[in-house]
């Protein structure tokens, strides 16, 4: 199996596997690959219901919490979270609270880490302009 050429795409490490998910070439992408380290095999995900995640996305982040996969934003019009559940090979939208306060803008290009139970999704660009924000979301 190939993996097509791309840049700015995420990469989480599971179960002695690296996937791949999204980035760019000439085209934006959101499919995801695995890479299995013990047989060095490629293989693409297909998850149950891929119409759940439609928006292609590059320069997003991704991170690895309780058998899921959970990727932000990206460049373009990206401020959602969605998890990847391992286990069902199914994508779930995040619902955000609906204070409008605590709705990230759509960014690219941030910093993006788990620490107790939390996501913490710092800076990037929203547009041209670089961000100074800090938001939390709560696994």
């Amino acid at each position: 199996m190939k993996i097509f050429k791309r840049s700015d795409h995420s990469a989480v490490i599971y179960n002695s596997s690296m996937y791949i998910f999204g980035g760019l070439d000439e085209y934006r992408y959101n499919n995801l690959f695995k890479f299995d380290f013990d047989t060095h095999i490629r293989t693409e995900i297909k998850a149950k219901d891929e119409s759940k995640l439609s928006l292609k996305r590059c320069k997003h982040s991704a991170c690895i919490y309780d058998n899921m996969m959970y990727i932000f934003g990206g460049c373009g019009k990206c401020n959602d979270c969605h998890s990847f559940d391992f286990r069902t090979l199914e994508w779930t939208e995040l619902k955000y609270n609906n204070d409008l306060r605590v709705i990230p803008a759509k960014c690219g290009r941030h910093t993006y880490i788990l620490y107790g139970g939390n996501l913490y999704m710092f800076d990037g660009y929203v547009g041209i302009q670089r961000s100074n924000e800090l938001f939390v979301l709560n696994l």
